[in-house]
């Protein structure tokens, strides 16, 4: 956790269920739904939001 910092081992943590969609698909052969790309791009999007937000952040100080 030291060397790779809180930021980004919760970002890699946060995006585990959208990496796991696409290796089911891909190693068990399971499809994918429109629940699962739905929420491939809430995950996407929050953790854009989370990244975006915070760089703005660190830039106006």
């Amino acid at each position: 956790m030291k060397s790779l910092g809180v930021v980004k081992a919760s970002m890699f943590t946060l995006a585990i269920p959208a990496l796991t969609v696409f290796e089911a698909a891909a190693i068990l052969g399971e499809p994918i739904t429109l629940a699962a790309i739905v929420g491939v791009i809430l995950i996407a999007g929050g953790l854009f939001v989370s990244q975006y937000v915070k760089g703005r952040e660190s830039s106006r100080e």
